[in-house]
C-alpha cells in the first residue's frame, strides 16, 4: 500500500432520468447513446490512469466487497451482518521512508457475510480504506431492502475521557531562548482553544452513514454518539455513550433510497479529521431498479470495480503536539551576537515542500 492512494476503479453512476411518451423512442435512443459515450470514455479514462500509476508504484487493490449472505428461507429480506474493529496499527509507505502509527479498521470473519464473488479468501487486515459493503435497496411500496447490522468494536488505546482540548503548540513561528536553555517542544507556545472546539478525544468514535436516507436516531445514523475504547474508566453508558462495543442495525433500505456509490467514515466531534486521514473510510455500494436497467442495455452484465482515493498520515495537517514529521528538528541559532537565541523547528513535509 502507498500511503497517499489506495485506489480501485467503479464505473460513474447517475440516477435515471425518465423519458416521456412524446419523443419516447428519441429521447431513450438518445440517453442509450450518452450513457455508452460517457462509459466508453469513462473507461480509457480509468485504464489509462492506472497504468500511468502502476509505472510509480504497486498494482491497484480493490478493497475487499462484502455483501449479505443469501436466504434460502426469506430470500427478499436480507442482512449484511459485520463485526468492524477500530485498531492502532504500524503503516508504512510502500518505499519503506515513513513510518508511522495510524488507525485502522479490521473486519472480522463471521457468519453474517460472504465476499460479493463467491470466493473465499483471507481478510487482508488491516483494511485501509475499509471494507466495501455493498446492499440492494427495496422495491416501490414494500420493505423488503437489504438490511446493515454491524457491531463497531474500539479496541484503540485508552487515552482518558476525551473532555479537554490536545494541547497543540505552533512551531510555525521562531522563539527565543537563553544561551543555556535547550531548544525543545517546551518553549513553543501553546495555540489557545476552548472545548468543543478543538481537536479533542482522538480515540473516541463512531460511524456516519454518508448518502443514506436512514433515522438519525441511536443504533442507526447517530453520530453524536462516543464510543470510548475497551476498558475506559469513569464512563457511564447511556444513549450517548457507550465503552467497548457499539450495536449499529439499519431498516431496510427503502426504495427512496437514491442508488449509486456512497461511503462511511467516523463522525465523532473533535476528532473525525484525524480518523480519516488515518484511513478510517470506506465505501457503500447500493443498488437497484436503475442498475437492473443499466445491465439491460448491454450484452452481458457490466462489471464495476471500486475507486477510493485516500491520502493517508498519522496527524492532522495544522499544528501538531510533536513536530509534524519524524525529519523535523529543533534548531538553535545563537549567531546573532546577542544575548538571546532563536529556537525554531526545520519541517520535512511528508509528502515534499507545497512550494513545489
Amino acid at each position: 500500500m502507498t500511503e497517499d492512494k489506495q485506489w480501485s476503479l467503479r464505473i460513474s453512476r447517475s440516477r435515471r432520468r425518465d423519458v416521456s411518451l412524446r419523443g419516447g423512442w428519441e429521447c431513450a435512443s438518445l440517453v442509450r447513446r450518452v450513457w455508452r459515450i460517457a462509459l466508453l470514455l469513462t473507461m480509457v479514462v480509468s485504464v489509462t490512469t492506472l497504468a500511468q500509476a502502476q509505472q510509480g508504484g504497486p498494482p491497484f487493490t480493490e478493497p475487499p466487497r462484502l455483501c449479505p449472505k443469501d436466504n434460502p428461507n426469506n430470500p427478499q429480506n436480507r442482512v449484511l451482518d459485520v463485526t468492524l474493529e477500530t485498531k492502532l496499527v504500524d503503516y508504512t509507505r510502500a518505499d519503506g521512508t515513513k513510518k508511522m502509527k495510524v488507525r485502522a479498521y479490521h473486519i472480522v470473519d463471521s457468519s453474517g457475510w460472504q465476499y460479493c464473488d463467491g470466493q473465499q479468501r483471507p481478510i487482508p487486515n488491516p483494511l485501509i480504506p475499509g471494507p466495501t459493503f455493498e446492499l440492494r435497496k427495496g422495491t416501490s411500496g414494500k420493505m423488503d431492502g437489504d438490511k446493515f447490522k454491524m457491531t463497531l468494536v474500539n479496541k484503540l488505546p485508552v487515552d482518558g475521557v476525551g473532555h479537554e482540548c490536545n494541547p497543540i503548540r505552533d512551531f510555525s513561528r521562531s522563539v527565543n531562548v537563553q544561551p543555556h536553555e535547550e531548544c525543545n517542544a517546551d518553549k513553543f507556545p501553546l495555540v489557545p482553544m476552548t472545548m468543543p472546539a478543538c481537536f479533542h478525544g482522538d480515540n473516541i468514535t463512531n460511524f456516519h452513514f454518508h448518502g443514506f436516507h436512514v433515522s438519525p436516531q441511536p443504533h442507526q445514523d447517530f453520530v453524536l454518539l462516543n464510543l470510548y475504547p475497551e476498558g475506559t474508566p469513569h464512563v457511564t453508558p447511556d444513549d450517548y455513550h457507550a465503552v467497548g462495543s457499539y450495536q449499529y442495525e439499519l431498516d431496510p433500505l427503502s426504495y427512496s433510497q437514491p442508488e449509486g456509490t456512497h461511503w462511511y467514515h467516523p463522525h465523532k466531534h473533535g476528532s473525525t479529521a484525524l480518523q480519516v486521514l488515518n484511513g478510517m473510510a470506506g465505501v457503500f455500494l447500493l443498488t437497484g431498479p436503475f442498475d437492473d436497467w443499466l445491465n439491460s442495455q448491454y450484452t452481458g452484465s457490466l462489471e464495476d470495480k471500486v475507486l477510493v482515493v485516500q491520502q493517508i498520515f498519522h496527524e492532522t495537517n495544522f499544528f501538531s503536539r510533536i513536530p509534524p514529521d519524524s525529519g523535523s528538528q529543533f534548531v538553535k541559532d545563537c549567531s546573532s551576537g546577542s544575548s538571546t537565541c532563536t529556537c525554531k523547528v526545520t519541517i520535512t513535509f511528508p509528502f515534499g515542500s507545497p512550494t513545489g
